[in-house]
């Protein structure tokens, strides 16, 4: 009988330290996934925002080389008799064409993007300032998917006496989707690049035709 109750006891004791063992390690991951998860987000994030920029340089760059457009094959500039200049018009059919070009080859080089490696350093999940960037790292795989909008922006600032100088931008906004299991993360890039610009000696008028029947420009003195 005393056997029995001994025997009980130790089947208790183990019992017991097996479920103390478990909920000791249940917290313990929960507590790591705690730290871990922004972490991942925040990397994944800084991450997608790099490859997102490197691609939009990319893509306009190689557009820009296809096409060829210079500032005069998008702008025309009317003149009246003496030379003051009456109307500035925009190629609404190549501006367009241009910033769908761009648009599909950046959409296109996010999905071309292989599997990236995210690498954590397992000192950064203690919290503790002296051992971050220090010990083994945890490597971890993010897949990457997203969208692009572009906009055209006509841009008139004063370049000297009597001089213009207008610029044709291009504001790019990328939505980059980081995904990797167990965490979704998302970040917006928004770029502004220059694609054409010229400085025009002259009065400008008030009255600008551009894409999208636009007739008032963006206006910065």
């Amino acid at each position: 009988m005393n056997r029995q109750l001994s025997t009980k006891r130790r089947l208790h004791r183990i019992l017991y330290k097996i479920i103390v063992t478990m909920l000791i390690g249940a917290i313990g991951i929960l507590l790591v996934d705690a730290r871990l998860r922004p972490l991942i987000k925040t990397l994944a994030a800084n991450q997608a925002k790099n490859i997102s920029i490197r691609i939009i340089n990319d893509a306009v760059v190689d557009v820009m080389k296809a096409t060829s457009f210079t500032y005069d094959d998008l702008v025309s500039l009317d003149k009246d008799a003496s030379g003051r200049i009456t109307a500035i018009k925009t190629d609404s059919i190549k501006m367009n064409q241009l910033k769908s070009d761009i648009s599909n080859a950046i959409t296109e080089g996010i999905s071309q993007v292989d599997r990236r490696r995210v690498s954590i350093p397992a000192g950064n999940l203690t919290g503790l300032d002296s051992l971050a960037g220090r010990g083994p790292r945890i490597n971890l795989y993010i897949t990457l998917s997203g969208s692009t909008t572009a906009t055209i922006k006509n841009i008139f600032e004063t370049a000297g006496i009597n001089q213009t100088r207008h610029q044709i931008v291009l504001e790019i906004t990328t939505y980059i989707y980081a995904i990797m299991p167990g965490v979704n993360t998302s970040t917006e890039t928004s770029t502004n690049i220059t694609i054409a610009e010229t400085v025009i000696v002259g009065l400008v008028p008030e009255i600008y035709a551009g894409p999208n029947d636009s007739l008032w420009p963006d206006l910065i003195n």
